[in-house]
């Protein structure tokens, strides 16, 4: 149902609301004070859940979306909760004494989202979408399992599925009209092993991985972009102007560069096109391109105060380059070489105050680029119930030839009922959606759920 609201008075007052929230966030991040405590919530926090199994990430090279770091944030302490979940006390006991006596970790999650348009492109086109994502993933340490420098094989098995209609709400963009992916994850395919890599961490300041891997889950983070715990859209999340691959064979390495451990390094390159995951295939090591020598390339140099600050406070630059992709190379998508530039800041203060901004620059050559130009403000306001409000700002240009600049903001709340268990109400508001000639105003709304065990 279209906004019965003239366009002058659409525009003006999304402008006006950019313009209140840019000042409100500039005023709170200049107002905030710096404090470290969100880092050592995990060790000296009180806790009311009978939800704890002692994991911790070993390897601090990982963005929060990463499984072993994601395992270890969901296991962390937090003040306190709604509501004690005592049942689930023998999983988590089991789970504890597992990691104890073998080193192996494990996690169970299911996320869900209906999100729905306040217009379509055309009366051919879906106008809302609702599916679920099933991940399990498998962490064991068997090298220096009780050491320092611990060797650990990280499996991760996941699938995701719709409940209605043909398209997933990941692509409910193209049905719509915004440039950039609305419900980032929630996608559509059946059972695969998703990720299956190695990880060695040396000497307590570096690390590398191997095998089967997602260079977004190590590149280019902000403290609030995990698409199933804050913002659902691509805007907010590891930077739209990236022609990302699909998870597949490749090698990061990075560690600290300062006796401090607060100037890092780190670089990896993937397979550039990756395991084709719209097959049924369960396993696949996207690995086509290593005979062509064709990869995703990427380097990020990164500040944080402490190293325990790693995932709160920090500022990163990453640069990065996709090589061409061809029909002689049989793979599954062509595309021109592309290459680009982003840089990231977050911070935490008072334990409370969240803002961060990301800025991305490409030359929209890749296939998978969706922006040219992208720069995002948000601000999240952590609760000691564990919820959290976020307010996000976008501006885009869309590669898609002959569309015009876009404005996007997000607002979403984290009701947080358990330790395990969190809902996400949120809506999205588009200026000028670059896909949609029909309409200059459209709106997002949905709600997301996210179990954790």
């Amino acid at each position: 149902m279209r906004i019965n609201f003239s366009k002058r008075f659409k525009i003006s007052v999304l402008k006006k609301t950019f313009v209140v929230l840019s000042l409100f966030y500039a005023f709170s991040t200049l107002n905030a004070q710096t404090n470290d405590s969100l880092a050592t919530t995990e060790n000296e926090a009180s806790v009311f859940d009978s939800t704890r199994s002692n994991y911790t990430a070993d390897i601090r090279v990982g963005n929060p979306t990463n499984k072993d770091v994601e395992m270890a944030i969901d296991d962390a302490k937090a003040p306190s909760y709604r509501y004690s979940i005592v049942y689930t006390k023998p999983w988590f006991d089991f789970k504890r004494k597992l990691n104890e006596t073998t080193g192996i970790q494990l996690s169970f999650t299911y996320a869900t989202i209906f999100m729905g348009a306040s217009t379509k492109i055309s009366e051919e086109n879906q106008q809302d979408a609702a599916s679920g994502i099933f991940d399990a993933t498998i962490k064991w340490d068997f090298i220096n399992r009780k050491g320092k420098n611990k060797g650990s094989i990280i499996l991760w098995l996941d699938s995701r599925h719709l409940y209605y209609g043909d398209v997933a709400p990941q692509w409910l963009n193209f049905e719509t009209g915004s440039a950039l992916f609305p419900a980032l994850q929630f996608n559509k395919w059946t059972f695969h092993i998703l990720q299956f890599y190695y990880q060695q961490v040396l000497f307590e300041r570096m690390a590398f991985v191997i095998g089967k891997i997602d260079l977004s889950d190590w590149f280019n983070f902000n403290t609030l972009l995990h698409p199933k715990k804050h913002f659902t859209d691509f805007a907010f999340s590891v930077n739209p102007t990236v022609s990302w691959s699909n998870s597949g064979f490749g090698i990061v390495a990075g560690g600290w560069i300062d006796k401090n451990r607060q100037f890092g390094v780190i670089a990896g390159l993937n397979d550039v096109a990756g395991h084709d995951l719209t097959r049924d295939d369960f396993f696949n090591l996207g690995l086509d391109q290593w005979s062509n020598g064709k990869f995703l390339k990427m380097v990020e140099v990164f500040y944080t105060p402490a190293r325990a600050l790693r995932y709160f406070n920090r500022i990163g630059a990453t640069f990065w380059h996709s090589d061409e992709l061809l029909e002689s190379d049989e793979s599954f998508f062509t595309s021109p070489s592309s290459k680009g530039f982003s840089v990231q800041v977050s911070w935490v203060f008072n334990d409370k105050y969240i803002p961060v901004i990301t800025f991305g620059m490409s030359d929209g050559r890749g296939a998978n680029s969706l922006s040219k130009f992208n720069i995002s403000l948000a601000h999240a306001w952590f609760f000691n119930t564990y919820d959290m409000l976020g307010i996000g700002m976008n501006y885009t240009q869309s590669t898609v030839e002959g569309s015009v600049s876009q404005f996007l903001s997000e607002i979403f709340y984290r009701f947080t009922l358990s330790k395990t268990t969190v809902f996400t109400p949120m809506i999205k508001f588009v200026v000028n959606p670059a896909l949609n000639p029909n309409t200059k105003f459209l709106i997002y709304y949905g709600l997301r759920g996210r179990i954790s065990m």
